[in-house]
């Protein structure tokens, strides 16, 4: 990104890769120098602030992509087809597990600087109940912020879903999906690292996937190429797809009273 609007002309794309707080000034610049634009998520913590980011976009006719890399990634690029093709029949349950092995700075987990453990979740969603605490980091507590949570959604369809989240996977990264349906069941992830078992009169043991550059760096590679690709052909994106998201999370963090439990309906 560049500072305060100070783009190079021959930049095609630019990244918002800051925190939620500072990323309005970097949209909104990129999108008046007519950049492409890649953003992180959330795109923002507030609903005044995604609506005035979007419409710059839309004003500029610029391609804006929202930053996922799991979108990229082999497994979840293998399982959408089958699923939409009937292969495990109407899905009923999805299940996310999303553990970090270790916390990251404290500063980066104030939710008034990025929106805090929990800040989006996925579409169409219509009901979320959510728990979460302070367990492995007595630290996070003095910004309001918790280190577990467990969140159960209500899909219009009518489906459901269940979301762990952790800041202590002491062992490593640990990053798993199931879809449920009503004929088979599709998992999607790898706690392994390496293909290799240690096979020894003291059990078998194998390493772990430590970080998410190592699980998702082909991912990360493949959703940078794709904005290079559609701003070269010149596409634009349809934005407003992630508002439904952005009202939630919005609502979600002007919930009244303690952490420890809260909802959100559509």
């Amino acid at each position: 990104m560049a500072n305060g609007g100070d783009w190079n002309r021959d930049c095609r794309c630019g990244v918002g890769g800051h925190t939620a707080a500072a990323r309005r000034s970097e949209i909104i610049d990129a999108a008046r120098s007519g950049k492409a634009i890649f953003c992180e998520k959330p795109i923002s913590l507030t609903l005044d602030g995604a609506r005035e980011m979007i419409a710059a976009v839309e004003r500029a006719g610029v391609f804006f992509q929202m930053a996922f890399q799991r979108r990229f990634d082999a497994g979840y690029l293998a399982a959408k087809p089958k699923i939409e093709e009937g292969a495990i029949g109407e899905p009923v349950m999805f299940t996310s597990i999303s553990r970090d092995p270790y916390a990251p700075p404290i500063e980066f987990c104030d939710p008034k600087m990025s929106g805090g453990l929990i800040t989006d979740v996925v579409q169409r969603v219509q009901r979320v109940h959510a728990i979460g605490a302070t367990l492995a980091y007595p630290e996070m507590k003095s910004i309001g912020d918790i280190d577990n949570a467990i969140i159960d959604l209500e899909f219009e369809s009518g489906a459901l879903g269940v979301v762990q989240l952790s800041r202590n996977a002491a062992f490593g990264y640990d990053i798993r999906s199931e879809i449920w349906g009503t004929k088979d069941s599709i998992q999607i992830g790898y706690c392994r690292q390496t293909p290799i078992l240690m096979l020894t009169t003291e059990g078998i043991t194998h390493d772990a996937v430590l970080h998410f550059m190592e699980r998702f760096e082909n991912a990360y590679l493949a959703q940078i190429q794709n904005l290079s690709s559609m701003s070269k052909r010149g596409c634009r994106h349809q934005s407003r797809e992630r508002m439904p998201r952005r009202r939630c999370g919005s609502a979600w963090r002007e919930n009244a009273g303690p952490w420890r439990y809260r909802s959100w309906r559509r």
